[in-house]
């Protein structure tokens, strides 16, 4: 089926009427992994984490730096 095919859905209305129209329909969440990944040097997977976390917060500065009008906060 493609996105454009008509297809009837059936369901609980939140409202009494007749709606015609685009639907947005939720899939399932993904499985999580059953087993924990397995961790030999803690202390290089923190320092990973953190120098990850870094590198986000100065992109995130970078590009407040270039915001402008009510996206800069005036």
């Amino acid at each position: 089926m493609t996105a454009t095919e008509p297809r009837v859905l059936t369901g609980l209305a939140a409202s009494p009427g007749l709606a015609v129209g685009p639907a947005r329909r939720m899939v399932p969440p993904p499985e999580l992994p059953t087993t924990e990944p397995s961790v030999t040097d803690r202390d290089a997977e923190l320092r990973r984490a953190i120098e990850a976390l870094d590198e986000v917060a100065d992109e995130l500065e970078e590009t407040a730096g270039r915001a402008s009008g009510e996206a800069a906060g005036g």
